[in-house]
This record gives C-alpha cells, sequence and structure tokens, in this order.
C-alpha cells in the first residue's frame, strides 16, 4: 500500500509540477518509478504466499491473474502516452495514478479482510506458537483435536492448506 501511495504521488508531481522546474519534475519521475517497481514485486510476492498453500490450482489461477493484469498493462500503456499529449502526457500520468489508487484501494481491502480472519481464526481456535508450527505432528491425537480435524484423513488435513484452522495469512 505504501509503494502505491508513493507512485500515486510521484505521478500527481509529474502532472502538477511546471516545466520551468525540471529537477523537481526528475524527482517525481523517480519517485513514480521508485513506487511502482516496488509495487510490483509486492503484488507478486503476496499473492504466492497468500494463496495456494496446499492448493495448487488456486495458486497457480491467482499468480496467472496478476501476471495477465501487469502484462495488459504494456496494452493500456500503449494506447495512452502517445505522441501528441507530449511533453505532459497528463491522460497517460492520469491513467497511471488511477491503477495506482485502484491498487492501493484493492490492497488496503484485502489486507483488512485477511486480517479480520486471522482474527476470527484465532478467537476461535487460538494463535499457533511459533514452536508448534516448527514442531508438528499432523498424526498426534492432540493436534487433531485442537484445530478441529477429528474425522480427516491425513492427505485431507495436509490438503486443506490455507483453509486449516491453524493458517494464518501473510500480511
Amino acid at each position: 500500500m505504501f509503494w502505491s501511495a508513493f507512485a500515486t504521488l510521484g505521478y500527481i508531481l509529474l502532472m502538477v509540477i511546471p516545466r520551468s522546474s525540471p529537477g523537481a519534475q526528475y524527482f517525481a519521475l523517480f519517485m513514480a518509478t521508485a513506487g511502482a517497481a516496488p509495487m510490483i514485486a509486492t503484488t507478486i510476492s503476496w499473492t504466492g504466499n497468500t494463496w495456494g498453500n496446499g492448493n495448487h490450482y488456486k495458486k497457480a489461477i491467482t499468480m496467472g491473474m496478476v501476471f495477465s493484469s501487469g502484462n495488459s498493462g504494456g496494452i493500456v500503456a500503449s494506447q495512452v502516452y502517445r505522441a501528441e499529449n507530449a511533453p505532459r502526457y497528463y491522460p497517460g500520468h492520469g491513467t497511471a495514478v488511477g491503477f495506482c489508487v485502484a491498487n492501493f484501494v484493492t490492497a488496503a481491502l484485502l489486507w483488512w479482510f485477511l486480517a479480520r480472519e486471522n482474527r476470527r481464526r484465532d478467537i476461535a481456535y487460538g494463535k499457533p506458537s511459533a514452536v508448534e508450527e516448527q514442531n508438528v505432528d499432523i498424526d498426534s491425537r492432540e493436534y487433531i483435536e485442537k484445530w478441529g480435524l477429528v474425522g480427516k484423513s491425513r492427505t485431507e488435513i495436509i490438503e486443506l492448506g490455507e483453509n486449516h484452522p491453524g493458517y494464518r495469512y501473510v500480511l
């Protein structure tokens, strides 16, 4: 979310700083770029670490959606950054601001929903401890009863992935 806001500020500065201040415009360009690059990397890593733990189909679909969306940016950019809009490129920068804001809002909502789900699981099942996560014996009676997995086979428990009551989403 931070990088989305940072890139948004950079693009807005690019649109409002007068051409008579090339140093300030150059700084704004660096802000936009410095915000966009880690925003992309963070989105990819967060998606990969949040979904599909145990379910490779879900991970493949979510990662495919992220990469398809990202690669579609080239199509959009070729349509909104036109030579006739030089040197200010208001339509292009405005579109970039829109996408940065959309990324911020989506990430904020996603973070909120995942944090709420983590809290719900903490209340329902208790917080998993670090020691527990390292020394897991999923065949033990204590483990199965603690997480409410009575009647499930070892394979079913493993395939629960992020649906396992002990799983907490990465925030």
